[in-house]
């Protein structure tokens, strides 16, 4: 994960906390309808407030994960959405599932040959790219799971939307884990 990722996330976390804790110390507003929070005024969050915080938060992992994947892909996930899915009164439907369905393991393949070749090309291959190669990839799965209409969606259309969220949140802290750790191993090979 990048400084910046990494960065992002502890502000998001930070500025979560201070809400709450801004909340505790306001002693609140008296009752509130269950599932409603109180902000640091004192008054309650809307529905729609509560659904953008939770995008935000998500939306950091997104920008986080699309940090770890070949611009190339991004590009062309984007083009491959456009051609295989329609928008009509503001819902997504896919209109060419086996071409989504496809291009989606074609994608993950492609994250991998640009980090692979690259490599190979500059002679810089050792054995811990075994491994680094595979971080791409992981990050493109992840982030079309944190996103509406994308290609996941043709691979697995039945997947919750909960349960896909939270698979990929936590696939996200891994990957930035692994991203760090090796970053780190190359810089110490560099150094000595």
């Amino acid at each position: 994960m990048s400084i910046i990722g990494y960065a992002q996330m502890t502000a998001v976390r930070q500025n979560v906390v201070s809400k709450k804790t801004m909340s505790k110390r306001s002693g609140g507003s008296g009752p509130r309808p269950f599932g409603a929070e109180a902000t640091a005024e004192g008054t309650t969050e809307s529905e729609g407030d509560h659904a953008n915080s939770k995008n935000d938060l998500v939306s950091t992992y997104v920008e986080a994960l699309s940090s770890l994947i070949p611009a190339e892909v991004l590009v062309l996930h984007s083009a491959i959405i456009s051609v295989t899915t329609k928008t009509e009164k503001g819902t997504v439907s896919i209109t060419d599932q086996s071409t989504l369905y496809w291009s989606f393991f074609g994608l993950i393949a492609i994250a991998t040959i640009i980090y692979a070749s690259t490599k190979l090309i500059t002679k810089t291959w050792e054995k811990l790219d075994y491994a680094r190669m595979l971080i791409p990839p992981a990050s493109f799965v992840g982030w079309t799971m944190l996103q509406k209409a994308t290609a996941f969606d043709a691979v697995f259309p039945s997947f919750g939307d909960s349960r896909r969220t939270v698979l990929a949140l936590f696939l996200a802290v891994i990957l930035g884990i692994l991203a760090t750790a090796m970053a780190y191993d190359l810089k110490k090979g560099a150094e000595s």
